[in-house]
């Protein structure tokens, strides 16, 4: 029980971390970061997760990455085992480098596949909109892949549990 509790507060802690990171990212750039709009060479460019670095702390790890290539190029990849611990769930067993912490894309989400969006044009409260869950070990990916959950009806979010039988940790905007 105690295990539980202590990874609880990780958990909420990683998602403070990673939603103050949106947060200075909207506050410098006036639009959440794009999820799958950038490609090089036709393969898609880097995730959000290694935008945000530069807006909560890992400023010297983003500088690192070839932002002109892949997320999977030769020398990306081999960034992909720096992963910062905030995109780790502590009780995972998936391997290093993969993070089941996700945004939620789709049509009437906050990521939409394609673009940057404000939080301005959030028509919803943004109290009441999520913009990150935590999927389980078999949604999971490399971190810094451009690959998140997408929300396709209320009957996808039965693939979110799966650490919790009773629920799942999520981030609201």
């Amino acid at each position: 029980e105690a295990q539980k509790a202590e990874q609880a507060k990780q958990k909420t802690e990683n998602m403070r971390k990673i939603g103050m990171g949106f947060h200075n990212f909207v506050s410098h750039n006036k639009v959440l970061p794009p999820t799958r709009s950038h490609f090089v060479n036709g393969k898609l460019n880097l995730s959000w997760r290694v935008h945000l670095l530069r807006y909560n702390g890992g400023g010297d790890l983003y500088k690192l990455f070839r932002h002109d290539e892949p997320w999977d190029s030769e020398y990306n990849k081999h960034l992909i085992p720096l992963m910062p611990a905030y995109y780790r769930t502590p009780n995972s067993k998936v391997d290093e480098g993969k993070t089941n912490l996700q945004v939620v894309s789709g049509e009437h989400c906050l990521f939409k596949g394609s673009g940057s969006v404000g939080l301005t044009e959030v028509t919803d409260e943004l109290g009441q909109t999520v913009m990150l869950v935590e999927v389980p070990d078999r949604l999971a990916v490399e971190w810094t892949r451009p690959d998140d959950w997408e929300f396709t009806s209320e009957a996808a979010i039965k693939d979110l549990f799966g650490f919790h039988p009773d629920g799942f940790f999520a981030l609201f905007a």
